[in-house]
Formats: structure tokens, C-alpha cells, sequence
């Protein structure tokens, strides 16, 4: 009997070679289409050559890891025009914690703001602050018309010539710092735990999570979680329970993993003038 010897080997799939435009992803029927959530992100191009897209509601929080340069800040500004794109500023606000003051600051001007861009301690306290009084106010206008969800309040709403209420997406930009305070930790906690049902999401970022900075009282409800490449083990397994993150070769290829599975996906991109112009026109149509 003949013996042959096999030899493995792995081969790139081109369709991820190539860069992928965020606007790709917006004017897709997958994108436009959406029946019922204004929530709806494009997360990117995966291995099979089909574009992924998640509500943020369904999510209903994220948690984003990766090594500087890997491809977070641009995924967070597809992230924040993308909703721009489906969203007035009745139906969505944002709140930007940037403590670095470079990443977030060409958005301050937008109408979408519920608060101005935090940019330090005291004001990320005040805003924290803020968003656990509005989660307040808004579960006892739930209470009030019975209902049990945002969804189900503003179709009550609109059926009785009532305000909706938007929905409000927090991105923090390197939240690691800001956690240590535990008091601080302690109220995001349970704006996590309890914010979903009154429209509030959150999105975290930063280049390292462990059990130090991203404790499990708030890791515990946020089951979708995207590496994007990082140089620990640790970290990888810590963010998507597995090593896979460190293999990741391109700077904006990221490990997605939710309740149902994980896969390899290459982000969209979008360019300063491109976000610059998105701004602008928001400004200048409000």
C-alpha cells in the first residue's frame, strides 16, 4: 500500500486582504433594510465574504480590547457614524468619554449630545451622575404607562402624542483609569445591569482588560466582546476566552465573540476627512 504524507497549510483568504470602507457596509441592502432597531452597527467583512451586522440592542453593551495601533479608535468613529447615519438626535444622543482629548473632540459640536465630551475625572463623576438620574426618571415613566421596555414606551408614546424617548449610547475611550474609583464602579455597575431596559448601552474601550480594570460585577453583563490584536495570552482569553487574539496579523482584523459563537472579522474604515464631512453636514442640517 502506498503511503503519502500530507502537509497542512494554511492559506489567507483574500477577501480579507483588502480594506473595507464603512460606506460599503451602510449602503448595503443587509444595512438599509433593517426593519425595527435603530441600534443597527456594521462590525465588518468576515472570512466567508459576507458583512456582519449587530444591534446594540440585542447586545446590549460592548467590550473592546486591543493593543495600541490595532484598529480600536477607528472601529469606535464606524461605530459612532453609523448610528449618526440611521439616527436624528431625537432618537439617539451619545455620551463620549475621552480622557485622552484627542480621539473624540471632532464630534463636540454635534446635536446628538446629551452632555458636552467629558474630558477628566470631575466630569466623567457628573456625568455618571446624570445618566443613573435619567435611568431613574425613565424606568418611572415606564412604570407609569406599564410598559416594559424602551421600545414598548415610545410606541405607547407616539400612540398618545407623548415624547419618545432616544436612545443613549456611552462610548468610553480608555475607561480603565476611570474605573479605579469604586464608587465610580459601583454606579456604572448597575447603570450596566439595569440601563439596557431604558434604552442606555454602553461601549468600552481600552487596550488592556483584565480583572483589575474591567471587574466582573460589570463583565458578567456584557456577553459581546471584540480583541482586536494583542500581545497576551492572558488578555486575549480574558476578552474572548481564547488565544486567538495574539495571531491576529492586521491592524483592523478583530476577534467577535458573543453568546452564540466567535469569528474572525476585518473592521470597516473610515478617514478623518470622511467623519470631518459627516459632522459638518450634521451641523449644518439640524
Amino acid at each position: 500500500m502506498n503511503k503519502k504524507l500530507f502537509l497542512p497549510i494554511d492559506l489567507l483568504n483574500d477577501n480579507n486582504n483588502s480594506q473595507v470602507c464603512l460606506k460599503s457596509l451602510i449602503i448595503n441592502e443587509s444595512f438599509l433594510n433593517k426593519s425595527n432597531s435603530n441600534l443597527l452597527i456594521p462590525i465588518g467583512l468576515n472570512e466567508s465574504g459576507e458583512y456582519i451586522y449587530k444591534d446594540i440592542k440585542e447586545m446590549p453593551h460592548l467590550l473592546i480590547s486591543g493593543i495600541s495601533g490595532s484598529g480600536k479608535s477607528v472601529f469606535i468613529h464606524s461605530v459612532i457614524n453609523s448610528l449618526l447615519y440611521s439616527n436624528g438626535s431625537n432618537t439617539l444622543q451619545f455620551v463620549l468619554f475621552d480622557f485622552k482629548q484627542v480621539e473624540l473632540h471632532m464630534y463636540k459640536d454635534l446635536p446628538n449630545l446629551l452632555v458636552p465630551i467629558i474630558q477628566n475625572f470631575d466630569e466623567g463623576k457628573n456625568a455618571i451622575c446624570y445618566l443613573i438620574q435619567e435611568m431613574d426618571n425613565r424606568f418611572s415613566l415606564l412604570k407609569q404607562a406599564e410598559k416594559y421596555n424602551l421600545d414598548s414606551y415610545n410606541n405607547y408614546a407616539k400612540e398618545n402624542n407623548k415624547s419618545i424617548l432616544s436612545s443613549i449610547v456611552v462610548i468610553f475611550d480608555e475607561v480603565d483609569c476611570f474605573l479605579a474609583d469604586k464608587e465610580i464602579l459601583n454606579q456604572i455597575s448597575m447603570l450596566v445591569a439595569k440601563g439596557r431596559a431604558v434604552g442606555i448601552h454602553f461601549i468600552f474601550a481600552s487596550q488592556l482588560f483584565d480583572s483589575y480594570n474591567m471587574p466582573a460585577t460589570i463583565k458578567a453583563n456584557i456577553p459581546v466582546r471584540i480583541a482586536f490584536r494583542m500581545n497576551s495570552i492572558d488578555h486575549s482569553v480574558f476578552i474572548v476566552n481564547s488565544a486567538k487574539a495574539i495571531d491576529l496579523k492586521r491592524y483592523n482584523q478583530i476577534i467577535y465573540c458573543d453568546q452564540k459563537d466567535s469569528q474572525i472579522i476585518t473592521t470597516p474604515f473610515i478617514s478623518m476627512p470622511e467623519i470631518r464631512a459627516v459632522v459638518e453636514y450634521i451641523k449644518e442640517n439640524k
